[in-house]
């Protein structure tokens, strides 16, 4: 069953992602976006801040919180800041907070690859903060696949046979689709055979593609054709937002399901038992739908707060789990 689903849902990334590239972006953005933040917190705080101090959890989320407080004052026009200011104010923050995984482990050799990558971060920062913050927006797509192999890494050796087999075809089909998928739209460009299809978005005032292709290019791979490279791009980007928000909504949670043994409590029966277990999920999707609807640019920009906190913790917990980060091995050393 989770094969044919894998199957049938590639296809249809893949086809709508290509063709109906706004669409798909504002459709899900609007629908997903809200849900997806919530639940990759709630996962985030289960799968990874038991192993920190507190100490360490309360200064990340204090440099996070600045981070919200300076794009509030941006997006509110309290005082006037340059784009590139904003951007370098934001990544310097960033850049610390990836400095505090030296408090994480002891090791050398895990020490000096974290100054290397503070190296070139910094570098990139002081020289080219614009460009970095597009990188950054298009790599959170694919932070699913680093949780992933986080999970296979620490947790895989505790499923039983069935449920190792079904997380391997999850596993390999999103590196399959993370990597291959994005490459394919690329270089085939399917909107040279449907121009007119990626102008507009469904349902949502939104105006043209063009408006929104900053979000994930430069606007030195924009051009006049609706195929030109930046839109090829976009619509790549598209379809590992689609694939990061299936993933953090539906699958991450049903991996950790597993290791808390609640298989039989998470079974649904009943339409009755359907409703009240995603009646919440459902209310926040449609609440951010008709804030979307409403305004979308305005809706964007305050959604940018609370996205920006969960995208940018994930920098430092995960630096630090694939960094020979050691996990504790008795539970009074983890946060009661």
């Amino acid at each position: 069953m989770i094969i044919v689903f894998i199957i049938i849902f590639l296809i249809f990334n893949l086809l709508f992602s290509s063709i109906f590239p706004l669409s798909t972006y504002a459709l899900s953005l609007a629908l997903f976006g809200l849900l997806h933040v919530t639940q990759e917190l709630h996962y985030i705080k289960k799968r990874f801040f038991l192993n920190y101090q507190l100490s360490l959890i309360k200064i990340i989320i204090l440099l996070l919180l600045s981070i919200i407080l300076i794009r509030f004052i941006h997006i509110n026009h309290i005082f006037y800041l340059y784009k590139q200011t904003f951007y370098l104010i934001e990544l310097s923050i960033v850049w610390l907070m990836i400095a505090m995984v030296y408090f994480t482990f002891k090791n050398i050799r895990s020490s000096l690859i974290l100054s290397l990558i503070l190296c070139i971060l910094g570098y990139g920062i002081y020289n080219y903060p614009l460009i970095l913050m597009v990188i950054f927006s298009i790599f959170h797509n694919f932070t699913p696949i680093f949780f992933l192999m986080e999970y296979k890494k620490n947790s895989y050796e505790r499923l039983n046979q069935h449920q190792q087999r079904e997380f391997n075809w999850i596993y390999y089909a999103s590196l399959f689709s993370f990597i291959l998928m994005p490459l394919l739209i690329i270089f085939i460009q399917p909107l040279r055979f449907f121009p007119d299809l990626s102008r507009e978005a469904f349902l949502l005032n939104i105006g043209h593609i063009d408006q929104h292709l900053s979000v994930f290019t430069l606007k030195h791979w924009w051009g006049a054709k609706p195929y030109d490279l930046g839109v090829s791009i976009f619509s790549a980007v598209v379809f590992c937002q689609v694939m990061h928000y299936t993933l953090v909504i539906h699958i991450l949670p049903r991996c950790q399901g597993w290791l808390e043994e609640q298989n039989d409590e998470m079974q649904v029966s009943t339409i009755q038992g359907f409703f009240k277990e995603n009646i919440p999920f459902i209310a926040i999707s449609m609440l951010s739908f008709y804030l979307f609807y409403l305004s979308f640019y305005q809706a964007r920009q305050y959604y940018s707060l609370i996205a920006s906190f969960h995208a940018w913790i994930e920098l430092p917990l995960l630096l630090s789990t694939f960094l020979v980060y050691q996990y504790p091995q008795n539970q009074q050393d983890k946060i009661k």
